[in-house]
């Protein structure tokens, strides 16, 4: 088990090619990397928009989930999937996290089908 994470269920994979919206439709921002063609998430803006993604009491749960998504796009990308320029990470991961809910019924451990 990696930190938590489930090894036994639905295997992690994906298509690879994403539009660059998916970005804005689940984490409410544009993170991606203007170098990458739009595949590649940049670390250190989503590590930003993380830090400044300020939650208290009063704070909705749609801004909740988005800094759920954003930490664990973090835990992804900086430690379980490291890519290696170090500096992004693939878009294709994000789309696991639509139904935050869903995210312990994945076989973390996996080898990807890319």
């Amino acid at each position: 088990m990696l930190l938590g994470l489930s090894i036994e269920g639905k295997a992690v994979n994906h298509k690879t090619n994403y539009a660059n919206s998916i970005c804005m439709d689940l984490l409410d921002a544009n993170l991606l990397d203007d170098n990458s063609r739009g595949q590649g998430i940049l670390l250190s803006r989503l590590k930003a928009y993380y830090n400044n993604l300020h939650l208290d009491e009063h704070s909705t749960e749609e801004a909740r989930i988005i800094k759920t998504r954003c930490y664990i796009i973090l835990l992804i990308g900086s430690f379980l999937f490291l890519e290696g320029s170090g500096y992004s990470m693939h878009v294709m991961y994000l789309p696991l996290l639509r139904h935050v809910d869903r995210i312990g019924s994945y076989n973390w451990g996996s080898n990807l089908s890319l």
